[in-house]
């Protein structure tokens, strides 16, 4: 959904680079979730993680 987004907002020109930046930071997030995910469950516990607030 992310590319044909962006193949319709982005001029073609910049096509490529638009989505090797939404890509790069997909990949860069996905790397940071998991540790920073097991780093907040030992600290304050998974469940505090999971709540949602209100």
């Amino acid at each position: 959904m992310s590319a044909s987004l962006t193949m319709r907002l982005v001029p073609p020109r910049t096509v490529p680079k638009a989505l090797s930046v939404i890509f790069g930071a997909v990949s860069i997030a996905l790397v940071i979730a998991a540790p920073l995910g097991s780093f907040l469950g030992e600290l304050i516990g998974w469940r505090n993680v999971l709540m949602r607030r209100r």
